[in-house]
């Protein structure tokens, strides 16, 4: 009887200490966060916009690889980003186009989420 008691109280033991709760945390490896906890350190706005203005350094770098461009502005707004240049040398209205699907799929090389829309002034 005795046996039998101590199993039980060893047995109920063992499973308090495998319940999970809200102070229960797994270990990693040093230096790294389990995918299930939340880090709290940046916000997802704070991601959002930092992810934006690596775009648009990365949009600018590559619309700039193409000769005769510079960039005026980028606006990106949800999958659509916009881009401003200035054409340094005279065209006519069919190598404009050329020209701007040219930058275009330099930019689409580069950062292909976007969906580009180049307009030259």
């Amino acid at each position: 009887m005795r046996y039998i008691s101590v199993l039980i109280i060893l047995a109920s033991f063992l499973v308090a200490c495998n319940q999970n709760d809200p102070t229960n945390e797994s270990v990693t490896d040093e230096g790294y966060t389990q995918l299930n906890q939340p880090s709290g350190s940046i916000e997802s706005s704070q991601i959002k916009e930092w992810d934006q203005e690596v775009d648009t350094e990365t949009i600018e770098h590559a619309a700039e690889q193409v000769p005769d461009v510079d960039v005026r502005s980028i606006h990106i707004k949800n999958n659509m980003a916009t881009v401003y240049v200035n054409v340094t040398r005279a065209m006519d209205q069919n190598e404009e186009h050329d020209w701007e699907e040219t930058v275009s799929s330099a930019i689409r090389g580069m950062i292909p989420r976007y969906d580009i829309k180049v307009v030259a002034d």
